[in-house]
């Protein structure tokens, strides 16, 4: 049977169609065959649980296919598990292929297909070098040999849906991530990894809640999913958080999908990376349908309702593009209702990152932007959009900035824009800067 996310969340209320619950306690030493063990028994008694009683779990690397039902501890800050002693690893590896024990991931946590529902617990790797030196996944981030971990938990495969609850992720000081002024090294790349493997497309979808992500590259990413609704956030109860988290969420490539990051809140790093990253890209170029295998769906991707903490940088990246002459909108964007306090950076970048069409213009993302709040300092920017069209800005509040930069807005190389505000002051230069309407903004050129 497949459960969707609601269904789940219905049964662990419930307490019914559940074939077991296999209980865990903490040896104080590797429990790695005790985990292992209970997980895999959910994989052949489908629809069960597995009860982490309060303690610290030491474990190395678990690998199971087709885990269905709920992991659930006693609290976050409560049962903890993190790696046992320095995992081993092979001398490279790529994510072209699933991990297993004979291929093997600086994952600790990994699951291919199934439906898994994980509360209540605290992930965390502490160790400077958590990992054997490795040659990293060729296009990664990072020195070369590597001793990060790639993720705490990772889920991949054809089918599969993750619902994380009350958890929390947890890296430490490292040697990842460097190679620019100012970087905060870490010893973990991602908390959470929910995607298709390239060029496939998962078929599922991720849910996060109420979970706090410290200490890491990227708190989480999502990538080559379709047909389903993704929740970062949700309610104001459900709201996520991430600290120190230099991407806090890299999203690429949905397929027929909707993606709802809504309650968040975002604390940069050093580096000046953007909180949120979306990117929807034909990879390698060649057509992306030819790697999806059908047509790909449009998406929509709203974006609300967070609040965002940055030193630079930029709040949300969004990013739609063309390569060789292919349309690139893949998707519609809604960005409303945020709160940005930032020294110096902007609260979007919007960008086509294709190609001029024959005919001299854009195609690129539908984005509209509204009643976003912003305050800032220094060189802060409200929004630059570049090759993007038909782009709607409306009732963004610029009047808090007190900036030395020249533009609040910036709209370049884009097609029909439309800026509605209260206050600011806009730059509209290159392709299309004749075609835009802008009202109760003081356009600069």
């Amino acid at each position: 049977m497949n459960y969707g996310l609601t269904t789940i969340a219905a049964l662990i209320s419930t307490g019914t169609l559940f074939a077991g619950i296999h209980k865990l306690t903490p040896s104080g030493g590797d429990d790695t065959a005790a985990v292992q063990a209970a997980l895999d028994r959910c994989a052949t008694d489908s629809d069960c649980i597995v009860d982490f009683a309060a303690g610290v779990y030491r474990t190395r690397q678990v690998y199971t296919k087709g885990f269905r039902g709920v992991i659930r501890g006693a609290g976050s800050n409560t049962t903890l598990v993190e790696p046992f002693g320095t995992l081993d690893m092979q001398e490279s590896f790529t994510t072209s292929q699933y991990p297993d024990p004979s291929y093997v991931y600086p994952n600790l946590w990994s699951f291919i297909n199934g439906s898994i529902k994980i509360s209540d617990i605290g992930f965390r790797v502490l160790s400077e070098n958590p990992v054997k030196p490795y040659q990293n996944n060729p296009g990664f981030p990072g020195p070369n040999p590597a001793t990060h971990m790639l993720a705490l938990v990772y889920v991949a495969g054809e089918r599969a849906d993750l619902d994380v609850e009350r958890c929390s992720f947890e890296g430490a000081k490292g040697n990842f991530f460097d190679g620019q002024p100012g970087e905060d090294k870490t010893n973990l790349h991602w908390g959470v990894v929910f995607w298709g493997l390239a060029p496939n497309f998962i078929d599922g979808g991720l849910r996060v809640a109420s979970t706090r992500f410290q200490n890491m590259a990227s708190g989480l990413t999502i990538q080559r999913v379709r047909n389903r609704l993704n929740m970062i956030g949700g309610g104001p109860e459900d709201g996520n958080t991430f600290e120190r988290a230099c991407l806090a969420m890299e999203i690429f490539n949905l397929d027929n999908s909707a993606l709802e990051v809504a309650h968040n809140t975002f604390h940069g790093c050093n580096a000046g990376y953007p909180l949120v990253w979306i990117e929807q890209y034909i990879r390698s170029g060649r057509p992306w349908t030819e790697q999806a295998g059908r047509d790909v769906g449009l998406s929509t991707i709203l974006i609300s309702k967070n609040q965002f903490y940055l030193n630079n940088g930029i709040a949300i990246s969004l990013a739609d593009y063309i390569r060789d002459g292919v349309d690139g909108r893949m998707a519609d964007y809604i960005v409303s209702g945020n709160h940005v306090w930032c020294e110096a950076g902007q609260l979007l970048t919007v960008t086509n990152r294709g190609q001029a069409l024959p005919d001299n213009t854009w195609t690129g993302a539908g984005v509209v932007v509204s009643k976003n709040f912003i305050e800032g300092k220094s060189t802060a920017r409200a929004i630059g959009i570049t090759r993007a069209l038909h782009a709607t800005i409306t009732g963004t509040d610029a009047s808090k900035f007190t900036t030395t930069s020249p533009s609040t807005f910036i709209l370049r190389d884009s097609i029909g824009g439309i800026l509605s505000g209260d206050s600011g002051i806009a730059e509209v230069a290159g392709i299309g800067a004749d075609t835009h309407t802008i009202v109760g903004v003081r356009r600069l050129n």
